[in-house]
């Protein structure tokens, strides 16, 4: 979802009548009351995992925004990225990147993530230092060392994809990422994936409350 948008709704809405004059009303709190950056509708979501079948791995699953789509926030910085971890693995870090002038992938942040983590729901990682956004494109990507072989590792919409940009991947020591969409086509199938990753970016002066 790239559209720009203000204070979030309330998730799962719902009423019921009590006696004759009232109502009940319960609902969840939203995501966040900042802006989230995100490919992913979680509540229309083909949930699935992704993973490996082998041990002792390190991989990043990633989301791009272009440079057009990063200026139109100028002022705002990443406050905190959230991800959906589905299995107990080791090494896990946010990691923001950029492309630098002659098109190489660059760092801008790292962050080990050393918080308890909910499998199987969305975690919010605060970022120790919010960071400004970059002149150009923002990478976010989750870093994972796999320690056990698993194939639910990270959560993604299964099925859905924005080629190149909800879809991205690498191994840790591969220069750049992949559209994980765009290398499964030339094999003759597709893997449409949305990496059920997000964004928070928080304006001069704003607060989650």
């Amino acid at each position: 979802n790239l559209t720009a948008r203000g204070i979030e709704a309330p998730q799962n809405l719902y009423s019921r009548q009590v006696g004759y004059n009232d109502a009940m009303i319960r609902w969840q709190h939203p995501e966040s009351n900042l802006i989230t950056k995100k490919y992913f509708d979680l509540a229309n979501s083909n949930v699935r995992g992704f993973g490996v079948s082998v041990d002792d791995i390190t991989f990043e699953n990633a989301i791009r925004f272009g440079a057009a789509e990063v200026k139109a926030y100028a002022g705002c910085k990443v406050k905190s990225v959230q991800f959906y971890p589905m299995s107990n693995q080791t090494g896990w870090k946010v990691n923001l990147y950029t492309y630098n002038a002659e098109g190489a992938l660059q760092q801008i942040y790292t962050q080990d993530i050393t918080q308890s983590l909910e499998m199987g729901k969305l975690n919010t990682v605060e970022l120790d230092t919010p960071q400004d956004l970059p002149d150009g494109e923002l990478i976010v990507a989750i870093q994972v060392t796999v320690s056990t072989a698993s194939q639910n590792v990270l959560g993604m919409d299964y099925g859905q994809a924005t080629e190149e940009y909800s879809d991205l991947l690498r191994q840790i020591a591969e220069a750049d990422f992949y559209s994980i969409t765009e290398s499964s086509s030339t094999s003759g199938y597709f893997y449409r994936t949305q990496w059920l990753i997000s964004a928070i970016f928080s304006p001069a002066g704003a607060a989650e409350d």
